[in-house]
């Protein structure tokens, strides 16, 4: 209290107060400022910690990435695995067929050709999805390999994001101010905004925040498909994508051709060999529902497209089938009616290729690649299907720029307070982890010059003097194009033989086949390949090099035979019935046949031999003995000691060293004892048996239209098919012809020259 008589003592005692009161809020600031800086140094610890944890996340992301490029490309690798298996068995079974599933050896050229064009469109189809499989397959390996390993890589740290992680004391000192003596539950903390006005992660506005880290959250669905690696496979994908397309497509037409030729087969084997026409009927209508459940399980098309495609599917085996059975009555009628239906069978199998082609939809993807939309169903080439829907457009893609950014750390803005950072900023530009900032943002549709380059399958081999290697610009086209080539080749093939045969059937042409070879020990006989089949069908002409010519034979009324044979030179000849003998020679192209004799007896056959005179030997008494029209036949008789139960001589051949006879299963030389005995035999099917020249005989079969060619040693050497349009019930040879004798009363006779080999 202030006193007008003495000294006060209050001044003192607000000095001390103030002085206490300073003290005391000295400490509270220290207090506060210790506070706030442990505050921060926790903060920065917690952070720290966080920021490795981080990068743990990061790393299992990238590798979650890589499983995604290892899963979609190894989808492509997978199949191919299974259709290269697939493959190698149907590949397998086609040639089996080729090798030994050969039709009987009297079937007709027209069933024959047109099994072997369909195991031929069957092998070229299967070695085509092979050949499509495995490019596929190592393209795909390719370049999984190639982006594996320099595009998403592990984003593992550098050491300027592990040094941008610590935090030093110092770093305390940025702080404002108002961070640094903030008192607690006074004043509320908030988080710093910087002069970019982007939000900070933290309170003290040093950390960036990282919601825009790629490896963080798990997408799904779309967003998953905008991701860079995504499109990265994607747009690899399309190097590899058309050919996996077009190997389940081979493959699927390979298997269609492979049942087509079993349709051929079937009828060749169960009504030409067995003559079982129900059964081949059947087996014809199951494998044609094969090929059309097939059909339609590879492809989805409209209703109208897929009856087209079953009608197509059964005309051709269903003609081919009429063809057959027509061809079976063995009538000049069904011959002709089946000349006349199997050019529709032929053109029904090209008609059917054509439609595929048409109907496969070849469309271009978004990445460019070719893909049939009519087999989308068994392809399964894209998991996020954007083949066929492209609702995910470039414009919505995210571009993504090089990880760093150059700035060093602890950049400042110009107030001098430190601007919000991510160990991510620190990286030099130089430091790509993962190529990030390569190819610039990855667009799918139209690729940029630099991706053209790094996709482009030529880079995988460097070449000497070649600077640079031009992005293949057609390979996405070459599958479709080469398949396109193949389906039109054999379309052409196939109406090809439709003309061919067709013009046969109006005589046009002439396509008989005179003779082949189906089997053969050591040489062949003389036959016309198919390429002759197609030079006539393009140039015209005959097809074979000896036509069939006709002889014209004057015969006794009424006259019968069932026998012909003739001597070495082919200009004198006998015929015979069971009761009757005829000869005659030949006068250019006319031969007269004059009666002989008659003989009471059963007659089987007749040889005849002309040295000085002619001689003629016949085979009577069921086979027993040997004589001529005047001879005694006792002193001839053949032993039976040799012979079976029920087995009895049916044909005889002179030659000038012996006598040769067969028997319905065997054929044997005789030597002249007290008896006829054999000197050697030969398991063959029995026939009518001539003298064919010095070193050949032949065993022709009637049911078979065919001769059997062997040696005098008894090894056989092949077979002659006869003319399927004129039936023979005899043959025999001499002066470099083959000539047989028909059926009926006074039958004709034609001729036509034999094989090289019988020539020699």
């Amino acid at each position: 209290v202030n006193s007008p008589d003495g000294p006060s003592y209050l001044e003192p005692m607000s000095a001390i107060s103030g002085a206490l009161v300073g003290g005391y809020a000295a400490s509270g600031v220290e207090t506060s400022f210790d506070y706030n800086r442990e505050n921060f140094l926790q903060d920065r610890y917690q952070r720290m910690r966080k920021e490795y944890k981080l990068m743990s996340f990061k790393i299992d992301q990238a590798k979650q990435w890589r499983e995604d490029i290892r899963d979609l490309i190894s989808l492509t690798e997978y199949k191919m695995h299974i259709y290269l298996l697939v493959n190698v068995l149907m590949l397998g079974s086609t040639v089996t067929f080729w090798c030994e599933g050969r039709l009987p050896i009297d079937t007709p050229d027209w069933l024959s050709l047109g099994m072997s064009l369909a195991l031929t469109g069957a092998f070229v189809f299967l070695i085509l999805s092979i050949w499509f499989a495995m490019h596929a397959a190592v393209a795909a390996q390719g370049y999984e390999a190639r982006i594996l390993t320099q595009m998403v890589r592990l984003p593992v740290p550098s050491w300027q994001e592990m040094d941008a992680v610590r935090t030093y004391g110092c770093e305390y000192e940025r702080v404002e101010s108002r961070q640094m003596f903030r008192v607690p539950w006074v004043l509320r903390q908030e988080r710093q905004r910087s002069e970019s006005t982007a939000d900070t992660a933290d309170p003290w506005g040093l950390e960036r925040n990282g919601g825009d880290i790629e490896e963080l959250g798990c997408m799904t669905g779309q967003a998953l498909a905008k991701q860079r690696h995504i499109k990265i496979a994607r747009q690899a994908a399309v190097y590899w994508q058309s050919y996996d397309a077009f190997a389940r497509i081979a493959l699927s037409m390979g298997v269609n051709q492979l049942l087509l030729a079993i349709c051929y087969y079937i009828l060749g084997y169960q009504v030409v060999e067995t003559g079982v026409c129900t059964s081949a009927e059947l087996g014809v209508l199951l494998t044609v529902v094969m090929q059309v459940t097939i059909t339609k399980l590879d492809m989805k098309i409209s209703v109208v497209a897929d009856r087209t495609m079953m009608v197509s599917h059964a005309v051709g085996p269903f003609l081919a089938c009429v063809a057959v059975m027509e061809w079976h009555r063995g009538t000049d009628l069904g011959v002709t009616i089946a000349e006349a239906v199997i050019p529709g069978a032929f053109a029904a199998h090209a008609l059917f290729l054509t439609i595929t082609v048409w109907l496969c939809a070849i469309q271009e993807a978004d990445n460019g690649a070719m893909l049939p939309g009519a087999f989308s169903s068994v392809l399964y080439l894209d998991v996020f299907a954007w083949i066929m829907k492209k609702e995910v457009r470039e414009s919505s893609d995210v571009e993504h720029t090089g990880r760093g950014s150059g700035s060093g750390r602890g950049a400042t803005s110009r107030s001098g307070v430190a601007e919000p950072r991510r160990p991510e900023d620190f990286v030099p530009q130089a430091a790509q982890s993962d190529m990030r900032g390569v190819l610039g943002p990855l667009t799918v549709h139209q690729p940029s010059s630099e991706q053209k380059d790094f996709f482009n399958p030529n880079s995988f081999v460097e070449l000497e003097g070649r600077d640079s290697c031009e992005p293949d610009e057609g390979d996405t086209r070459r599958p479709w194009r080469v398949f396109c080539s193949v389906m039109l080749l054999l379309c052409f093939l196939w109406f090809s033989a439709a003309v061919i045969f067709m013009l046969a059937a109006v005589d046009v042409i002439k396509i008989d086949q005179a003779f082949s070879t189906v089997e053969s020990s050591s040489q062949s006989l003389e036959q016309v390949g198919l390429l002759g089949m197609w030079k006539v069908g393009l140039l015209g002409g005959d097809l074979w090099q000896h036509n069939v010519e006709r002889i014209d034979v004057s015969w006794p009324s009424n006259a019968f035979s069932e026998s012909l044979s003739c001597d070495a030179s082919g200009r004198h000849f006998v015929a015979t019935n069971k009761f009757s003998v005829y000869t005659g020679s030949l006068d250019g192209l006319s031969a007269k046949f004059q009666e002989t004799c008659e003989i009471d007896g059963d007659i089987q056959d007749a040889a005849i031999s002309c040295n000085v005179g002619c001689e003629i030997s016949l085979l009577c008494q069921h086979g027993l003995h040997i004589g001529g029209c005047a001879g005694n036949m006792s002193n001839s008789s053949i032993s039976t000691s040799w012979l079976e139960e029920g087995e009895r001589p049916t044909s005889v051949a002179l030659d000038p060293t012996g006598i040769f006879i067969s028997t319905p299963a065997r054929v044997v030389r005789l030597e002249s004892k007290s008896e006829l005995i054999p000197a050697w035999a030969v398991r063959e099917e029995g026939g009518i048996l001539r003298y064919l020249d010095k070193q050949h005989l032949g065993i022709f079969s009637v049911e078979k239209q065919r001769i059997s060619v062997f040696n005098r040693l008894g090894v056989p050497l092949g077979r002659v098919l006869m003319p399927h349009s004129r039936r023979a019930v005899s043959f025999c040879s001499g002066g470099g012809y083959i000539y047989m004798l028909g059926q009926g009363s006074r039958p004709d006779i034609w001729r036509m020259k034999a094989p090289q080999l019988l020539d020699a």
